[in-house]
């Protein structure tokens, strides 16, 4: 078999995720087997681990193999299962069937090769079925294999391994290993930038993780498994995207004071531009409230603030989520001093324009193909002022929302 390596497998979720329990009994109403008898429902296997069958389904139209295929037995979730793999190039084929049921379920995948891990090789394959369940693992080495099982929302640890091989079964997580489980957020995070890490045990000596983190427009995302060793998990990458740098990118995970630590050597890797991944994290889902226009600092006074906010209406959030600061500066207008500046944000800078006079409020923010603008001033109900002009050339729909509260 070719030499194994494992590789980040990508999938998203970026916020909004939620902490699954991969431990639980099987929801036999919605999770595998998904066979092709026609029942809507079936039975979970009840053999013990390592039970052979006296007959095995054959692989049917199998691809040209540059390996030999055996068998491998183990089980997904509670179910006992048995399963063959051909492999030519990156391409992955086989199929593997419920003791239970002993009907064949084709897979077919791949052998990615973005951000491989060291030492590894992870697949991913889809089954053909009505739910098309995913699986995706690891070979620990060319006769054990370790992974889950997953359909929507529901995911099972999977293990095989080799007919014939003397390797233990992998155990069940251990009440220390399970800390690690579920959803967390960094302790960074604001509402313009954080980061999150949703971690699946899957067994006493592997994790899957996926962590993903954004910082204005920008973002990143990373996704793989990772080897549990006297209490912390590290996945070691070899590093192809950086290019001349000999050290391998890792990434370790420990929990310490109910905190989930991530000590790395490349907290950006596989990130944007200005994004990385936090290195301390809190169990759950962080509340963040959005700042106010006076926070940000488009306008200096609460009675500023309250205008704005009327004036805008509910392009109010709009506004906010494009404006980290405002890069103000002082200009004239009609004859007396106004601050005129751009919003930034990064990865979207200059989507909002405001000018601050001691009157009045000027804001105008970009939309897919034209422009929105607000004023309280009359005189600029239907024209956009000379601060803004420059900033807005180049897109001639413009659309006025002016109000004269103020008058």
């Amino acid at each position: 078999m070719k030499k194994t390596a494992i590789i980040v497998i990508a999938i998203l979720l970026m916020t909004g995720c939620s902490a699954r329990n991969v431990h639980k009994e099987p929801d036999k109403t919605t999770v595998a087997p998904v066979l092709t008898t026609g029942k809507e429902e079936q039975e979970f296997a009840t053999q013990e681990p390592g039970e052979q069958l006296t007959t095995q389904p054959q692989i049917t139209d199998k691809k040209q193999s540059t390996v030999e295929t055996e068998w491998f037995e183990g089980a997904i979730g509670n179910s006992k299962i048995h399963a063959k793999f051909d492999f030519s190039d990156k391409d992955v084929y086989g199929v593997y069937y419920y003791d239970q049921y002993k009907t064949d379920i084709k897979l077919e995948g791949f052998i990615a090769g973005y951000t491989a891990m060291r030492d590894y090789q992870t697949v991913s394959l889809t089954e053909d079925t009505d739910k098309k369940g995913n699986i995706v693992g690891v070979f620990r080495s060319k006769d054990y294999f370790q992974g889950y099982w997953e359909s929507g929302d529901v995911i099972y640890p999977m293990y095989l391994i080799r007919e014939g091989s003397d390797i233990t079964p992998p155990k069940p997580p251990s009440a220390e290993i399970m800390k690690f489980d579920g959803l967390w957020t960094g302790n960074r995070s604001n509402y313009f930038a954080g980061s999150e890490a949703d971690i699946k045990v899957l067994f006493d000596d592997l994790i899957h993780f996926e962590l993903n983190a954004f910082s204005g427009a920008n973002s990143g995302w990373l996704s793989s498994f990772a080897i549990v060793e006297n209490g912390s998990a590290k996945a070691v990458f070899k590093d192809t995207t950086y290019i001349g740098d000999d050290d391998n990118v890792f990434f370790e995970f420990r929990i310490e004071n109910d905190l989930l630590k991530l000590n790395s050597n490349r907290y950006d890797y596989g990130c944007g531009a200005g994004v990385g991944f936090d290195s301390e994290y809190v169990y759950g889902k962080k509340e963040i409230s959005m700042p106010t226009a006076l926070e940000v600092g488009i306008v200096e006074t609460e009675e500023q603030e309250k205008v704005f906010r009327e004036l805008v209406g509910d392009r109010y959030e709009d506004f906010i989520t494009y404006t980290v600061y405002v890069g103000y500066s002082e200009v004239m207008m009609d004859g007396e001093k106004v601050k005129a500046g751009a919003s930034f944000l990064r990865g979207a800078h200059g989507n909002c324009f405001y000018i601050i006079s001691p009157k009045y409020i000027y804001a105008a923010i970009v939309g897919f193909n034209e422009i929105y603008y607000y004023t309280n001033d009359k005189k600029y109900a239907n024209k956009i002022p000379e601060p803004m002009a420059e900033w807005a050339k180049g897109i001639d729909k413009i659309i006025y929302k002016s109000t004269f509260a103020r008058e």
